[in-house]
């Protein structure tokens, strides 16, 4: 069994594998698969990058959690009250990071 992201990876990258062998492959999938790796990849390296302060990898790791939080509260919209309950409850304990990280979310 693999953990954290490094088996995520592998599974996209053998997920990618499939729907390239698929006679025609499928448009989509292969796009968001690709993506979903790199970025992954990317984000291991920022979070392991020496140069860049611990403070600040904390906060930018708090960042990405409240937009998921965010993004998962637009979908608890469309399902009911106790799914916007939850993503409420979560898009709080994300901002509680984001605080605790030391860092101020902007608003746009």
């Amino acid at each position: 069994m693999h953990v954290g992201w490094s088996g995520h990876a592998l599974d996209h990258v053998r997920a990618l594998e499939h729907d390239l062998m698929m006679s025609p492959p499928p448009v989509w999938s292969p796009l968001t698969l690709c993506r979903a790796t790199l970025e992954g990849a990317a984000f291991v390296g920022y979070l392991c990058n020496p140069a860049v302060s611990v403070g600040q990898r904390v906060a930018r790791a708090a960042s990405k959690r409240v937009k998921k939080a965010q993004n998962q509260s637009g979908a608890a919209a469309v399902l009911g009250p106790k799914e916007q309950a939850a993503a409420a409850r979560d898009i709080a304990e994300a901002k509680q990071l984001v605080t605790a990280a030391g860092a101020v979310q902007q608003v746009n």
